[in-house]
């Protein structure tokens, strides 16, 4: 049954993995996504999309944490979306933070979501709760960070 499991997860993975591409040899990659499991059969997807700028000195990023089934579905997902300036020569700041929550599947809830921003950093906080019959069956939180340094790499 193990086999079969990473077997699936690993397919899953493959799958769900974007293509990197780059703007220029010296700009990161537009898309980075890491898988975590979180026991019971659910694991997490950590997506990073990093949106291309008309302006030089500012970018703007999102990263996405989905709650996933085994089977693949989705049960629950929130996006941390941040803005950074970052003047040349000069330090990072984060100049806009939001947050975004979706269910996709009527067990899962939300009992707790939050973003802020301070200095180059944006930072994101869910609780997400995953109920049968009105009983707590799982619970999963996470906080979300997103970074920007002085030459707009993000981390």
């Amino acid at each position: 049954m193990k086999k079969l499991y990473a077997s699936f997860l690993a397919i899953i993975m493959f799958l769900s993995v974007p293509a990197v591409s780059y703007a220029s040899s010296s700009q990161q990659p537009l898309a980075h996504t890491t898988i975590e499991d979180l026991g019971n059969g659910f694991y997490g997807i950590t997506a990073l999309e990093i949106q291309t700028s008309n302006t030089r000195a500012t970018r703007t990023v999102s990263k996405t944490y989905t709650i996933k089934t085994a089977s693949g579905s989705t049960a629950a997902s929130f996006t941390l979306t941040a803005t950074f300036r970052y003047p040349s020569g000069n330090s990072a700041l984060c100049t806009y933070v939001s947050h975004d929550s979706s269910i996709s599947d009527s067990q899962w809830s939300f009992s707790e979501k939050c973003s802020s921003k301070s200095g180059n950093t944006a930072q994101g906080n869910f609780t997400a709760k995953q109920k049968y019959s009105g009983i707590t069956a799982q619970t999963i939180s996470k906080s979300i960070t997103l970074t920007c340094d002085r030459s707009g790499n993000i981390s």
